[in-house]
């Protein structure tokens, strides 16, 4: 069984860096989600940034980096974003058939 098979061992395999798929194995995230919050932080409404090693063609990761921002998450809880509920507008001119044209 390969590291990546299991994200607890992720990064418990001593490993100095771990690739952009073991550690979104690790997190149980996309790989996608990991490079957003790896560029701009996007993290449920956290802004708190990923680490991350830049290499010639690859994006590696700390494992020490990873629990980090794990700490980081629980140190400071993700306070959900209340506002004003989204009301949509109606459409303007609304059914065509129904309007009246003027002639001459």
């Amino acid at each position: 069984m390969s590291p990546t098979d299991n994200p607890a061992q992720c990064l418990e395999v001593g490993k100095l860096l771990l690739t952009s798929q073991e550690a979104a194995t690790a997190l149980s995230i996309s790989e996608r989600t990991l490079y957003s919050i790896t560029e701009r932080g996007d993290s449920v409404g956290a802004i708190i940034k990923l680490r991350c090693v830049r290499l010639p063609n690859r994006v590696m990761y700390r494992p020490s980096d990873i629990q980090a921002w794990i700490d980081q998450l629980q140190a400071n809880p993700i306070k959900p974003k209340v506002g004003k509920p989204i009301v949509r507008k109606p459409r303007r001119g609304g059914n065509r058939s129904t309007c009246k044209r003027k002639d001459g």
